[in-house]
């Protein structure tokens, strides 16, 4: 994503994910698309996970959070597409990342590539799929199936954020 940067450098965001909410067991939990080893069980697509799953600040040094004051009706829509695609078992898109990668290269990314499958996401194309719903685009020139972390840290909307940075003593741009 460094061809993303201003300054060309390494980007620190490499996940997203939707925050889903606080649940009966008090835990704070999230959707995701992504690839888990987790107690001898292998998932790999779009799955819920309690947020603590990021509580590491050796493992993920930099966490943002974007929120764009979606109202209630807005919020209600979006987890419900994001609970079909858990529940529909939506898997992760390996050709996406290969084609967004590649798109990046060739400063491509306002085409969709052919490698994208049907009705599979990776981290940050699903959440710009889940977004576009409530009229929010992280990057307008860029095809949502090649948004990246970096596209929706950059986003223009009108959004609060908080960020963690556990290596700002270390002078890492973020």
């Amino acid at each position: 994503e460094r061809r993303l940067r201003p300054d060309a450098s390494h980007s620190p965001w490499s996940h997203a994910m939707i925050f889903e909410g606080r649940r009966i067991d008090g835990r704070h939990w999230l959707i995701e698309a992504d690839v888990d080893w987790a107690k001898a069980q292998f998932r790999n697509g779009v799955q819920e996970n309690p947020a603590d799953k990021y509580f590491d600040e050796k493992q993920y040094p930099f966490l943002a959070v974007l929120d764009f004051g979606l109202d209630k009706a807005a919020i209600s829509r979006l987890l419900a597409a994001a609970l079909s695609l858990v529940a529909e078992r939506t898997r992760y898109s390996y050709g996406g990342i290969l084609s967004t990668w590649l798109a990046l290269q060739s400063k491509t990314l306002d085409r969709r590539s052919p490698l994208h499958g049907d009705r599979r996401a990776f981290c940050s194309s699903l959440v710009q799929f889940l977004y576009l719903d409530a009229g929010i685009r992280f990057a307008p020139d860029v095809d949502p199936a090649h948004v990246t972390p970096e596209h929706i840290s950059q986003c223009r909307a009108p959004h609060s954020r908080w960020v963690l940075d556990s290596l700002s003593q270390a002078g890492v741009p973020v």
